[in-house]
């Protein structure tokens, strides 16, 4: 029997509750969290999220950002079948947002 993976694809909403990332994580959304606020601190030009993000004076404190998760799936230890996933939400998102969501990769 093959290795699974588990993975928890997520939405990261702006304080008006807009979605404005999905992004895939095997990690625990607090940690995610963590990594995102930490990079977004030490280096805001690391990707067209962080950078949005600093234009607007957002971060992932408690009363701004939010990260909520919109799946969590356990599935064989495959290539890119996470991602592929994710590029599924990511898709579905922006044809009901915008186009134009800041995107950034996956850890």
């Amino acid at each position: 029997m093959s290795d699974t993976i588990t993975e928890t694809i997520y939405i990261a909403k702006d304080r008006d509750g807009n979605c404005r990332y999905v992004g895939r994580t095997r990690l625990p959304l607090a940690r995610r969290r963590q990594l995102h606020s930490e990079q977004l601190r030490t280096d805001w030009l690391a990707c067209p999220l962080y950078r949005f993000m600093h234009q607007e004076g957002a971060t992932f404190d408690e009363d701004d950002w939010s990260i909520e998760p919109l799946a969590t799936v356990a599935f064989p230890d495959a290539p890119d079948l996470g991602a592929m996933i994710e590029n599924e939400a990511i898709e579905w998102f922006r044809l009901q947002t915008s186009p134009h969501a800041p995107q950034c990769q996956a850890d």
